[in-house]
């Protein structure tokens, strides 16, 4: 095998990218792939040199760098270990236990390294040869998802084409239109029933300055992914999903096509077309973690902010740096009246990952727990069914929420057009038996729905409109686009399944799907 045998530290060093990736196909983006994967061969690459710098032997240098990238990339593991064990609450201080450790066994493993008088060469050999199999096994999992060698987007032939012309300009000064995602947020007759909360006082408040509140609004879709890529395409997603099933198969659970559009939207792009700016903030989720579209992307981490680095970052030493979940709301909470002070007029979108949980604040604002950004989507701290702490992240979202909307409506000019709209309800109910973790359509899709739009707009809202339309009839009754209102639909599936969907439109108007 010659010198061969000494590719392994290189292969340890890609192999956790890899396989990351492998695992995550229907989410990644093949560019972090490739740059993580990168950085991580120069990484090994110069720690080899360097050892071999220290002692003229290639086999010794290639284990002991070996040793180091193998600690490097298992420290997240031990320290979530040391952490569950509750030695102390104190996460500098487990850090600094977790780092004692692997520094220590590092620097034993290395002086035997170092003072051994055996070959080395068999053991590099098989190193390569096992390392080489696991590569080559993501690899496999890559090139099948049809991931492996695409471009940063390989989904950009899914994005909805613009219209060739415009519609007509508005004669009157344009307003900056704010759309604010607030994920998960339950509508008021659901925050009742489930929750024992009553929602009147902030409800009545965005009355008083101005919004139009639907009593009976639903989402389009249960799900995050598949509700924006319709909302800011002003779409349903029946043809998207034909294509899904020929193109991938009936049972693929690939959200790239739907991602993709969401980082593109049709909205921004007419909009645009307009004379306007599209700004927006960049979140941990890997469906707004970027944008193809955006002429002011806010990034409170270019790189820890985004999702597969966050995760692969969080497996290595690196997790000390990684923001956290309430850095992350307080970061795109502050970029919303930011967006007022962008030149001409502006169409931001904020997608604001709360209430949902992991609960990370109570009604005061009061951080109580410390999530990674990189666990955000991991620990739940109770799920859909710790009901208090749900209510409690709904209550400061509600504070924070009118202290923006009076920021935005106390500044010069225009009277901006401010969208306050859930992707999709919450989901503390489920059907029997329990473990389908599938919760009932209609706590699923009751959303959250407050408009403040002029007075022409104002008069078209029903009180069933649904997000699809939304964005349409704005763009219709003060931008002359051919947007003509579509029936309002709402479809259900669940995560395992996503593109099962079958509509339920009927029987949440009849109150069949009642809880």
């Amino acid at each position: 095998m010659s010198r061969w045998r000494l590719l392994y530290p290189l292969l340890f060093a890609v192999a956790p990218v890899l396989h990351l990736g492998a695992h995550n196909a229907d989410q990644i983006d093949p560019a972090q792939v490739s740059s993580a994967g990168a950085v991580a061969l120069a990484g090994a690459a110069a720690l080899f040199g360097l050892f071999l710098l220290l002692r003229r032997d290639a086999d010794r240098a290639a284990l002991c760098t070996a040793i180091a990238v193998v600690g490097f990339f298992s420290y997240g593991n031990f320290f979530v270990w040391l952490l569950r064990r509750r030695i102390t609450g104190d996460e500098a201080v487990v850090h600094l236990l977790a780092g004692l450790v692997f520094l220590g066994g590092a620097a034993l493993l290395w002086r035997w390294v170092w003072r051994t008088r055996r070959s080395l060469a068999g053991l590099g050999s098989f190193f390569t040869v096992a390392s080489a199999i696991v590569v080559a096994t993501s690899l496999v999992s890559l090139a099948r998802s049809g991931k492996l060698g695409t471009s940063d987007d390989p989904y950009a032939s899914w994005v909805v084409p613009a219209p060739a012309q415009p519609g007509t300009p508005p004669s009157a000064e344009r307003p900056d239109i704010y759309y604010i995602i607030l994920d998960g947020y339950a509508r008021a007759d659901v925050l009742r029933e489930l929750y024992s909360y009553d929602n009147t006082p902030f409800l009545a408040a965005l009355a008083e300055r101005g919004f139009w509140v639907g009593a009976r609004s639903w989402s389009n879709y249960p799900t995050t992914f598949l509700s924006l890529a319709s909302s800011l395409n002003l779409r349903y997603l029946d043809e998207d999903r034909a294509r899904l099933h020929r193109e991938l198969g009936p049972r693929t659970k690939e959200r790239g096509p739907f991602e993709a559009q969401i980082r593109d939207p049709l909205v921004a792009r007419i909009l645009r077309a307009h004379g306007y700016t599209y700004a927006t903030v960049l979140t941990s989720w890997s469906g707004t973690e970027r944008s193809r579209a955006a002429d002011v992307a806010w990034a409170y981490s270019p790189i820890l902010g985004r999702e597969f680095y966050g995760v692969l970052m969080d497996s290595t030493p690196l997790r000390v740096a990684s923001p956290r979940v309430a850095d992350l709301h307080h970061f795109t909470l502050e970029k919303i009246p930011a967006a007022a002070d962008l030149p001409g007029p502006t169409f931001a979108f904020f997608h604001l990952l709360m209430p949902h949980n992991p609960y990370v604040f109570d009604h005061r604002g009061r951080e109580i727990a410390q999530i990674p950004a990189t666990l955000q989507f991991k620990m739940k701290t109770g799920g859909w069914r710790d009901k208090p702490a749900y209510v409690e992240q709904l209550r400061y979202v509600n504070q924070r929420i009118l202290a923006v909307v009076d920021d935005l409506l106390a500044r010069p000019g225009p009277r901006p057009i401010i969208i306050l709209q859930a992707d999709h309800g919450s989901a503390s109910t489920a059907y029997y038996p329990v473990r389908r973790e599938m919760p009932l359509p209609s706590e699923r899709l009751a959303i959250l729905n407050a408009i403040l739009v002029p007075e022409p707009v104002r008069a078209r809202l029903v009180d069933t409109i649904t997000p699809v339309n939304t964005l349409r009839l704005i763009l219709a009754e003060l931008f002359g686009e051919p947007l003509p209102p579509l029936p309002d639909r709402s479809f259900y599936s669940w995560y395992r399944r996503p593109y099962e969907w079958r509509e339920v439109t009927a029987e949440l108007e009849r109150g069949d799907a009642e809880p």
